[in-house]
């Protein structure tokens, strides 16, 4: 599998969900989580990305129990691989927490967008990899054999 071709398909699989497309966004972030952690392993920055954005989606799409579960587990692996005060780590911690007080609050089906655009989110988490990835050189572009 091309680097390139498995953001694209993480971006895809995002702005698939920001069209209203839930269902969709969840299908193909299932089928990208699969791809990423038979390649590139459970503790990847990338795999760990991709965990977080599908229990994202998989809130919007109405598995509100299951999405706040698989965040808890993408933050406890977060903290263990990338430090508790990364960035990305501070980010899952505080979506976790939100998802926590609109369940609290008894706020269900708030959608995504609305977590997301809050002043309290992590300047540079940004939707898909982007914030993660260097920018492309030719000299980059590879494959990945599965």
């Amino acid at each position: 599998y091309d680097r390139l071709t498995l953001a694209v398909l993480h971006d895809q699989a995002w702005w698939k969900g920001e069209s209203g497309d839930a269902a969709s966004a969840v299908a193909v972030f299932e089928e990208l989580l699969v791809v990423r952690q038979s390649i590139l392993g459970d503790d990847h920055p990338f795999t760990l990305a991709t965990r977080h954005d599908l229990a994202w989606w998989r809130w919007d799409y109405g598995d509100e129990e299951r999405a706040k579960t698989d965040l808890g587990s993408a933050f406890r692996d977060y903290r263990r691989v990338m430090e508790p005060a990364h960035p990305q780590t501070v980010a899952v911690r505080e979506d976790l927490d939100f998802l926590d007080f609109l369940t609290a609050e008894g706020r269900h089906g708030v959608p995504h967008r609305q977590v997301r655009d809050t002043p309290q989110r992590v300047l540079g988490d940004l939707p898909g990899l982007d914030f993660l990835q260097p920018a492309a050189h030719p000299a980059d572009v590879g494959t990945i054999e599965p």
